[in-house]
């Protein structure tokens, strides 16, 4: 826009990107802190997170969150280049995961569901094909990285920090059942 002669492009380009971000660190909060507060209140997180504020936010939530994301800041301050972008890239392999245990959840959920009740349910075209093929393209998705030397230790750091969190789900687990 620059180029084109509009005055003010660069600033007002500026502004637009600021607030797009600023939106989505918002939206991310919102939904990180329920998330948080509801996995609180059945037991899966501390019992801190759950407690709700006058308007019902909750508030322990939204402040461990914010603290999280201060470190996440200060870290790429420290060792920029490294840590953020290292964290930035692990991300994207834990949601493929998030993302094939919803499949997965959804594959459960359908069979378990009588017959009856199905139309109930939102319905997968394809089913359960397309969950399947979802499923294998995640894998080859980490197949790949793992192939891959730029990518591999992201892919060990994801897979690692995923099993890392079932083990503790499935010790709490065992802890609370005796």
């Amino acid at each position: 826009m620059q180029v084109m002669g509009i005055p003010g492009a660069a600033p007002a380009m500026r502004i637009v990107v600021l607030t797009a971000i600023l939106s989505c660190m918002n939206s991310s909060l919102y939904i990180t802190s329920r998330v948080m507060a509801e996995l609180a209140s059945y037991g899966d997180a501390p019992a801190m997170l759950r407690r709700r504020g006058g308007q019902k936010a909750p508030v322990n939530a939204i402040i461990a969150n914010s603290l999280a994301g201060v470190l996440v800041a200060f870290s790429s301050i420290l060792a920029p280049g490294t840590v953020f972008a290292f964290l930035l890239s692990c991300s994207g392999g834990v949601m493929l995961l998030v993302y094939s245990l919803i499949v997965t959840a959804y594959v459960v959920m359908r069979k378990r569901t009588p017959p009856g009740e199905r139309a109930r349910l939102f319905s997968i075209p394809f089913f359960p094909a397309l969950n399947f093929l979802t499923l294998a393209g995640v894998v080859i998705i980490f197949v790949v990285m793992l192939m891959d030397p730029a990518q591999r230790m992201v892919a060990l750091a994801s897979l690692g920090t995923s099993l890392f969190f079932v083990l503790v789900y499935v010790a709490r687990r065992r802890v609370t059942a005796w």
